[in-house]
């Protein structure tokens, strides 16, 4: 088995057995990045909303919006919890790709990010795609739940 494909069954096992926050750290482990981020595009804004810091030091409530504008995830790291003020190391490289909901809609992203710069294999590549197919049957979107709606477990 390759080992992208031990990546991807080692992150969804954990997705599934203990949740989101547990899947990104696991998706995180085999990269050289110090964050992994997911963000729900929001009327053209980037939220945090789950992320994951290998120094846990920082939490996606710490992070503010940002224009869709700023960058497909890269933004929402730069121009938020830090950057020229201190604290947040402006994360300015990044590797993101999309999470689309079941009717192809742009809902957000998932992202691998840091101060410096990290090369992503293609391996680490096809698995942060394949976990961005997974992951939206397990997001509950705070934007995307009206009254009504009950997320399920």
């Amino acid at each position: 088995m390759p080992v992208h494909d031990h990546r991807f069954q080692s992150f969804r096992s954990s997705l599934k057995a203990y949740g989101v926050g547990a899947g990104l750290a696991q998706l995180n482990h085999g990269v050289p990045h110090r964050f992994s981020g997911i963000f729900e595009l929001d009327a053209g804004n980037l939220r945090c909303v789950h992320l994951f810091d290998k120094q846990g030091v920082y939490v996606a409530t710490q992070m503010e919006r940002c224009l869709m504008t700023d960058g497909f995830c890269g933004g929402a790291m730069v121009s938020q919890i830090g950057g020229a003020s201190g604290g947040f190391p402006g994360a300015t490289h990044y590797h993101a790709v999309p999470l689309l909901s079941p009717t192809e809609e742009l809902i957000g992203t998932l992202c691998h990010f840091d101060a410096v710069s990290h090369e992503l294999g293609a391996g680490e590549f096809l698995t942060l795609q394949r976990a961005a197919r997974l992951l939206p049957s397990f997001l509950r979107f705070p934007s995307r739940i009206t009254t009504g709606d009950k997320p399920s477990g």
